[in-house]
């Protein structure tokens, strides 16, 4: 569904002829029509392979698998010396261990000063680490890791700090990233070409692209939940709107 809605925006960028080869391509399984719908795909591939090894009573060999897929995504991508041809099947398999890992997490008490220590020690060890890489491998960019031994520190430190923030503290933020999360993950490109529309200096353009991007892909998601509310519905997994009301 999410790639139905992003066939115009795939036209736009790309045109209608390179959109038609990505259709019907065997990588529209992973990604979709927009690059950006890879997460949602392997998310669906690591609970598929979670529940098969629940069903077949392998529980004790998940701890060594969601260890090799993280790794896995490593070698394959920032750690290649040769290329990140495969970087696209890695990460789809990395949900494996980063699901089980917050299985792992979600039983230990969290902390704000727990999670604020380990992301900003992940956040360095990111930067030393992009760099080392980028001087070691002259052909990788120091912008173009998409996942580094650091991001694992920092995605851990990210969870655990967000863990220990009480619901009642920011209430409002909470309720609206439950509702909207996955809207504003899925539309958002849309505002980012509409937003590259606009002239502006490479200098402003950084410092407004997200703050500008996110609110208007939440203020069109509420604005679907409120104008299109089956719409709204369908695009974030819930089908009870059809089923036909009790009297």
């Amino acid at each position: 569904m999410a790639s139905v809605m992003l066939i115009p925006l795939s036209v736009a960028n790309y045109g209608i002829h390179e959109t038609l080869v990505k259709i019907f391509s065997s990588g529209f399984l992973m990604s979709g029509t927009y690059f950006h719908l890879w997460y949602l795909s392997s998310v669906v591939v690591g609970l598929l392979i979670l529940l098969v090894i629940e069903k077949q009573g392998l529980e004790r060999f998940l701890p060594p698998i969601a260890i090799l897929s993280i790794l896995l995504y490593l070698v394959m991508g920032a750690y290649n010396p040769v290329s990140e041809a495969g970087i696209k099947v890695a990460r789809h398999f990395s949900s494996v261990g980063f699901l089980y890992l917050g299985m792992i997490l979600g039983r230990t008490k969290p902390t704000a000063f727990k999670g604020s220590l380990i992301l900003v020690i992940g956040f360095g060890i990111q930067l030393i680490e992009a760099k080392a890489l980028t001087y070691i491998f002259e052909f990788k960019s120091i912008l173009k890791y998409q996942f580094l031994i650091g991001t694992i520190l920092f995605s851990i430190g990210a969870f655990i700090l967000a863990r220990s923030i009480r619901p009642n503290t920011f209430r409002v933020l909470g309720l609206l990233g439950a509702k909207h999360s996955l809207s504003i993950y899925i539309f958002h490109p849309y505002f980012i070409y509409i937003f590259k529309l606009i002239p502006l200096s490479p200098l402003l353009s950084d410092l407004l692209i997200i703050p500008s991007v996110f609110t208007l892909s939440l203020i069109f998601s509420l604005v679907l939940e409120k104008k299109l509310k089956s719409f709204y519905c369908i695009v974030n997994g819930d089908f009870k709107f059809l089923k036909k009301k009790e009297y």
